[in-house]
């Protein structure tokens, strides 16, 4: 609030483009370096480290406001902005990651991410006041002052952290694969092109919102309040759709379904922005449309958008898990940051802006964003098969309680490999599910010889009557020879001499 305030007082809305350009570039020089520690860095330091910089940084920019109140030092201050939010995003999912496994994670993080929707509505409300009270300039030092208390709480989790992972029996690490490996895996190249279609998105429907709210209002007093208000009602009913719709969702629907529902609704209402646009007598609904498609984001990011997309790292292994998080929050997200301002500048430097031609911009960008997530959705049910067939998931027993689990390992017997069914199938009998008896009946005509003479051993070891039917059609006329010997021993088992 208070670095967009600043700045729109003193550039105005079209500088925003080069902001969007120098935060680019700084935040992918910083993402590259970040990588490179993560790799030597322990993973507590990392973060508790991180921490201490931003703490920093906001204490050393409110300081130099005060003393000089130069107006690069408030152009940089909106630049420094985007690095705090990344790294903060990239701290807290980091940490959550680590702390829970798959079925965890689904769970839990709507209901952990309840303290931010109630931090921004808490912060949103009050900014007004504290305006009248402390100025514009002194919500840095509040800022200072929440980063530091952030960096306390950080400390006493990672600690506790530190004993879980001593306490746990060691294993030899896996061999690390770097970022360029871990973006030939199509799962992560997936995972990468959602997250840059959603924060290209992001950035488009910010600077739309912003070029609204900028030529309405000029005062630097006035935006601040304007955009907490703003912010704070958008924050009660993200609050209210984490509480009552989130949860049913992505329980009911999957982790597909809470990929799709915030690009779909951004589909929806900018094809109204351009819809009204045709129309000069709609120009007012143009600008409330506009703020509506910033207020489905916010509504719709955090409670539903952000924990489907970060289940997705789950199936990674733990190093590769922080590994991508970091590729994508510290290079990937600047560099599409560069992207948008690019646009940006197209649409206000090289043509007159108009908020109806920038909409098929926003329009392209969201239905790409929605046919990606789409595809993710599909490919995390194999990605998690692969990662319980390399019994790699968070180094942890695998639940074999969890109802999303079982359908996948249920939906992995009707493929072809070999392989893949006889360990789904290996699952499914240790976590005694009642219907394996029938699906190993059903299993003795798979297509692969390999499969079907394992049912065959299985029924014999279980005395399994009701596939006597099935055995003696394999003992009769399987093609495979040594399927149908091993039925003929099974015969005597199941009918006697």
């Amino acid at each position: 609030t208070a670095a967009s305030a600043l700045f729109l007082s003193r550039f105005g809305s079209a500088s925003l483009p080069y902001v969007y350009v120098a935060a680019a570039l700084l935040n992918t020089a910083a993402g590259f370096a970040y990588a490179r520690l993560s790799q030597r860095t322990p993973f507590a330091r990392l973060m508790g480290g991180t921490l201490w910089l931003l703490v920093g940084s906001v204490v050393a920019l409110r300081l130099g406001l005060s003393l000089t109140g130069a107006a690069a030092l408030t152009f940089f201050l909106l630049v420094w902005y985007r690095a705090i939010s990344i790294l903060t995003d990239l701290e807290y999912w980091a940490v959550a990651a680590r702390l829970y496994d798959v079925r965890q994670a689904k769970r839990l993080f709507p209901v952990i991410g309840t303290g931010e929707v109630v931090a921004r509505i808490g912060g949103s409300f009050a900014v007004p006041f504290l305006v009248l009270t402390v100025g514009v300039e002194n919500l840095l030092t509040l800022s200072a002052a929440a980063l530091g208390a952030c960096l306390a709480i950080v400390a006493v989790v990672l600690r506790g952290l530190g004993a879980e992972a001593a306490a746990r029996p060691g294993t030899a690490p896996a061999p690390r694969r770097g970022i360029a490996a871990l973006l030939q895996d199509r799962y992560v190249a997936t995972l990468v092109g959602v997250a840059a279609l959603g924060v290209l998105a992001k950035y488009l429907v910010d600077f739309a919102f912003l070029e609204q709210m900028r030529s309405r209002y000029a005062d630097k007093a006035a935006l601040a309040s304007t955009f907490a208000l703003f912010s704070g009602g958008t924050q009660a009913l993200s609050l209210l759709t984490r509480l009552f719709i989130a949860g049913p969702i992505l329980r009911r629907h999957g982790v597909r379904a809470g990929l799709l529902i915030l690009p779909l609704a951004h589909v929806a209402c900018t094809a109204l922005v351009i819809a009204a646009g045709w129309a000069p007598a709609f120009d007012a609904a143009v600008f409330w449309l506009v703020l509506a498609n910033q207020g489905i984001y916010k509504t719709l990011k955090h409670p539903i958008d952000n924990p489907s997309f970060k289940v997705l790292y789950q199936p990674l292994r733990r190093d590769e898990r922080l590994s991508t998080q970091i590729a994508i929050e510290t290079i990937v997200t600047p560099v599409t940051i560069g992207l948008a301002g690019g646009l940006m500048l197209l649409f206000t430097r090289v043509l007159d802006y108009d908020p109806t031609v920038f909409a098929w911009a926003m329009l392209a960008s969201f239905v790409a964003w929605a046919a990606l997530g789409g595809r993710a959705g599909r490919e995390y049910a194999d990605a998690l098969v692969r990662a319980l067939r390399g019994r790699i998931v968070d180094d942890t027993p695998f639940v074999y309680g969890d109802a999303r689990s079982l359908a996948i390992l249920k939906g992995t017997l009707a493929g072809e490999r070999a392989a893949d069914v006889l360990f789904a199938l290996g699952l499914l009998e240790k976590a005694g599910d009642p219907e394996v008896p029938a699906i190993v009946v059903r299993l003795l005509d798979h297509p692969s010889p390999e499969v079907r003479r394992s049912m065959v051993s299985r029924v014999e070891g279980a005395r399994l009557l009701a596939a006597l039917p099935g055995i003696a059609r394999c003992a009769q006329g399987d093609p495979a020879a040594s399927v149908r010997a091993a039925a003929l021993r099974c015969l005597p088992t199941l009918s006697g001499p």
